[in-house]
């Protein structure tokens, strides 16, 4: 299950906990085709969770040294952007499974 996320600070949190960096890691490479052509499964582990304790580390270190204001201020920006996922995500949904739909009853 997703987590749901009420401030940017659980976000980051969730970063900090280590799967939301794993999951964020398996997304950026997921993105690249390379990524997943590349046959040398040793290196590609070693990358990942580098890259994942990378993620974690620097969500770690935005906790501790980053001022609360900060936090306050750009929480409403976050809030917008995620509402701004969530609603594309849905409606790509709903667009696959009426494509799907009317193939099926054309079919």
């Amino acid at each position: 299950m997703f987590p749901e996320f009420g401030s940017i600070m659980e976000f980051v949190k969730w970063i900090v906990g280590g799967a939301g960096a794993i999951l964020i890691a398996s997304w950026v490479f997921d993105l690249f085709p390379g990524w997943n052509a590349w046959t040398n499964i040793t290196a590609k582990k070693v990358i990942f969770i580098a890259v994942s304790f990378l993620l974690a580390a620097a969500a770690y270190f935005a906790v501790m040294f980053v001022p609360a204001p900060v936090w306050a201020a750009i929480d409403p920006l976050f809030m917008i952007l995620m509402t701004i996922i969530v609603m594309i995500g849905g409606t790509q949904a709903v667009h696959k499974l009426t494509k799907a739909a009317r193939g099926r009853a054309r079919g």
